[in-house]
């Protein structure tokens, strides 16, 4: 009997690890994990075990009475199939979201999408397995089909068939006589990701000119090829933020034009502001506004209270890593345009890389220590 309940206690407990796991793996990328102290190091990692764990005790507490129901179901019944646990995982993880969202404030940004539902459901799926992996497949204290598998012992080798090499002789082909073809000479490198230049060589700020969208194993190696330092830094400016109701281009300007962006129904245009709530303002009085995805607006950014002509005011959530590069960037932005500064920095916010004037940085964001 005791073994039998420690076998669902460990399986609870390592199921409700596993979904918590994967619940903030999809709310923050692994970089951001370790600093939710904003710190370096072991205390960094400390930080990032206990919001993991954090997470892991919510999950816990709520899905505890669904989960002994299911146990009694499965203990009782002996039910020792997978599917049976993926799809009490997929239930418990689809009650999970919709009380998520009855408990939303109106006006607040719907938990209800496409990313958020796919985040619930791979944490019920990968419960269930963890669950069915250490405690499942034994339910009831009688050895499954697969222990039984394993109980059975090997099976007799097959008899060993001596290869016919009589036909592959005989089809050996003759060596030609003719000259042997040249070889086929190398493929050149590709060209590099990106570059670093320097107005004058050598000892100008560094500037960063990319072809295609950069990517997360870019990061390290440009602030290495810049010569800086990588430095995470949170923004603690608001911004005033609405939703938009059709498809609608959005230019982004700061002393100039910066980029452009489509927001589409569902999506956020974002205006940035101080920490004292006033819009930001290049030389030439533009504000600076930017479109933020539907799905990924919920995840960097909370409510606060206030509103302008811009939208409702929000403050973010998340740490983001910059590199700083004083000589600026041209380079392509996730959403496929060009960005361009004179002076700014390069941002890697979760999975997306992109670039943000020196002005508006520096007016809305803090360094780390």
């Amino acid at each position: 009997m005791l073994s039998g309940v420690s076998r669902v206690v460990i399986g609870f407990v390592a199921a409700v690890l596993a979904a918590a796991t994967v619940q903030v793996l999809f709310a923050h990328p692994p970089a951001e994990i370790i600093d939710t102290g904003a710190l370096a190091g072991r205390r960094s990692l400390a930080g990032g075990m206990d919001y993991l764990l954090q997470v892991a005790a919510i999950i816990g507490v709520f899905a505890l009475s669904f989960v002994a129901i299911a146990v009694a179901v499965s203990e009782g019944l002996h039910v020792q199939g997978l599917p049976f646990y993926l799809v009490t995982g997929l239930g418990i993880a689809g009650m999970g979201l919709y009380a998520r969202m009855k408990g939303e404030d109106p006006g607040d940004p719907s938990i209800l999408n496409a990313y958020a539902m796919l985040a619930y459901a791979t944490a019920g799926l990968a419960g269930g397995v963890v669950y069915w992996w250490l405690a499942g497949w034994r339910a009831g204290g009688r050895a499954s089909a697969w222990d039984k598998r394993a109980d059975a012992g090997p099976r007799a080798p097959a008899l060993a068939v001596e290869p016919d090499t009589t036909a592959a002789s005989s089809a050996m082909p003759v060596a030609s006589s003719s000259p042997t073809a040249p070889a086929t000479p190398p493929s050149p490198p590709p060209p590099p990701r990106f570059t670093i230049e320097r107005t004058p060589p050598g000892t100008g700020p560094p500037r960063l000119f990319a072809a295609k969208t950069l990517e997360r194993s870019d990061f390290e190696d440009i602030a290495e090829a810049a010569m800086v330092d990588v430095r995470r830094a949170r923004k603690i400016g608001l911004v005033a933020a609405r939703k938009a109701d059709q498809e609608l281009v959005v230019g982004t300007h700061w002393n100039g034009k910066e980029t452009t962006n489509t927001a589409r129904p569902g999506d956020w245009i974002v205006t940035n502001m101080s920490a004292e709530k006033e819009l930001l303002r290049d030389d030439d009085g533009n504000v600076n506004t930017y479109v933020i995805k539907a799905e990924t607006f919920p995840l960097l950014y909370q409510s606060v209270e206030g509103e302008n002509e811009h939208g409702a005011f929000y403050k973010s959530i998340a740490v983001v890593d910059s590199i700083q590069l004083p000589g600026g960037f041209d380079i392509v932005a996730p959403w496929g345009e060009r960005q361009r500064a004179d002076k700014g920095y390069l941002i890697m916010n979760g999975r997306d890389i992109y670039g943000n004037h020196a002005d508006t940085f520096e007016a809305s964001y803090a360094i780390l220590p």
